[in-house]
């Protein structure tokens, strides 16, 4: 199986796109397992080279954006928590109410 280099130069699993740096020449690729071989580089066809560009491009600006966003998921998930308590606690009162008699 040939190994494809990424838009950096970088070999990469044909399979699931793992980073070859650092291993053999020849073996199973950690991440799924299958076999490859550096003897045969080849640069990733026009596609595979767009979706790789592509790719890195969203996972660096994800990793810019990341610690405004995570103050964002945290700030969410509290009001979130905080409207479904107060929903519940709202049914349960007009739940109370009837059973009571009371409009």
């Amino acid at each position: 199986m040939p190994v494809f280099l990424d838009t950096h130069g970088v070999p990469v699993c044909d399979h699931c796109g793992y980073s070859l740096i650092g291993l053999p020449t020849r073996g199973n690729c950690p991440e799924c397992g299958n076999w490859y071989t550096t003897t045969r580089l080849v640069l990733a066809p026009g596609f595979r080279r767009r979706k790789l560009a592509l790719w890195a491009w969203v996972r660096d600006g994800l990793a810019q954006l990341w610690p405004p966003l995570r103050v964002v998921a945290v700030l969410l998930f509290v009001l979130g928590n905080a409207v479904l308590v107060i929903g519940i606690a709202a049914y349960a009162w007009r739940t109370f109410l009837r059973a009571i008699g009371m409009p």
